[in-house]
């Protein structure tokens, strides 16, 4: 995903990606092993990308957003999958989410601040032409910690 070219804003996204990154968690639904079991537990879903602390609007970060990439050679059904954040499910707002084989989904996470913003805005924002409901979702939480 292009981002906007802020070396200081930059960096510090980049410690909070770090910090976060120990409390974000993608569990594959009914796929969790107890730790010893021989069975794998690697899932073909990997989070790449984690922005926070984003630019505001009314009063709170506008454009967070977290990157699923799909590692397999087969579509992936996002609603087999639970992202877990300070204890709480997150599941995109649209139903029927997928990611095609080495492609990635964005998920915007919308807040009080940023309901009535559009894809159109989110896009504008990023420089790029993500399509809603097909490579964008939208998450309702009260957002990403930014320390």
């Amino acid at each position: 995903m292009k981002k906007r070219k802020n070396e200081k804003k930059t960096l510090r996204k980049g410690i909070v990606i770090v910090s976060m990154a120990t409390i974000l968690i993608l569990f594959q639904s009914g796929n969790v092993h107890a730790a010893g079991s021989s069975e794998n537990m690697k899932t073909p879903v990997i989070i790449t990308e984690i922005v926070a602390d984003t630019d505001n609007v009314n009063g709170a970060d506008a454009w967070e957003y977290v990157e699923l990439y799909n590692t397999s050679n087969q579509i992936i059904q996002l609603n087999q999958y639970e992202l877990i954040y300070n204890g709480d499910i997150w599941s995109p707002d649209q139903s029927g989410i997928t990611i095609e084989p080495g492609k990635t989904v964005v998920l915007w996470i919308i807040n009080d601040g940023n309901k009535d913003c559009t894809a159109e805005e989110f896009n504008t924002y990023y420089g790029t032409n993500l399509e809603m409901g097909r490579n964008l979702a939208t998450i309702h939480s009260g957002g990403l910690h930014n320390s």
